[in-house]
């Protein structure tokens, strides 16, 4: 992964051939190896997981279409903490706390 600051580097972004990748995080642009994708067989579980995931992005991009109610819900974020990440992270506990599973919080998240 590189760091580039060349002008000619400031309006590229996506895939570059088929082994790079150009990125943007913040002001800076990352020129990195394109990500491999795997053929893999989840379990039950995980898949369960997968979707749930899903759901929450759906869920939090609907959100962020309606500009009143984000600016409501950012009163309620920490400071330097995002309204999309936010947003998935509640909709997965209420999902967690809904849930039919035995699932049981690490120490950590406690």
């Amino acid at each position: 992964m590189a760091i580039i600051e060349s002008p000619l580097f400031s309006s590229i972004r996506g895939k570059l051939g088929d082994q790079y990748v150009c990125k943007r995080y913040g002001s800076k642009i990352v020129l990195a190896r394109r990500p491999k994708k795997y053929k893999r067989t989840l379990s039950p579980i995980k898949e369960l997981y997968e979707d749930r995931f899903k759901a929450a992005v759906v869920y939090a991009r609907n959100i962020m279409y309606d500009k009143a109610l984000c600016k409501t819900l950012r009163k309620k974020l920490k400071p330097g903490q995002r309204l999309y990440n936010y947003l998935i992270s509640e909709y997965l506990r209420e999902e967690v706390r809904k849930s039919t599973i035995d699932w049981k919080p690490s120490p950590i998240e406690s």
